[in-house]
């Protein structure tokens, strides 16, 4: 995900796509689990066209991260 406009926000659009990659097609429950909050919340990020807040993209990045490095790890140890 990269980071969008100078203050660090992200877009409904990014939030979809980070929680698609987080956690597949049923993502927003699992997100909002995560994140501490309501489906509700998520769902009006998600659908939100107006730039949502740079703490909302460090607790994404957070999530992302986590992933990455647990993904990294099966690689490492599938490659012997």
């Amino acid at each position: 995900m990269r980071q969008t406009r100078g203050t660090g926000s992200l877009t409904g659009a990014e939030v979809r796509k980070a929680g698609e990659l987080l956690y597949g097609k049923n993502w927003q429950t699992r997100m909002a689990a995560e994140i501490g909050v309501t489906d509700r919340t998520v769902r009006r990020w998600a659908g939100s066209d107006a730039p949502l807040s740079a703490d909302l993209r460090n607790r994404l990045l957070v999530l992302l991260r986590a992933q990455v490095d647990e993904l990294s790890a099966a690689v490492d140890r599938l490659s012997g």
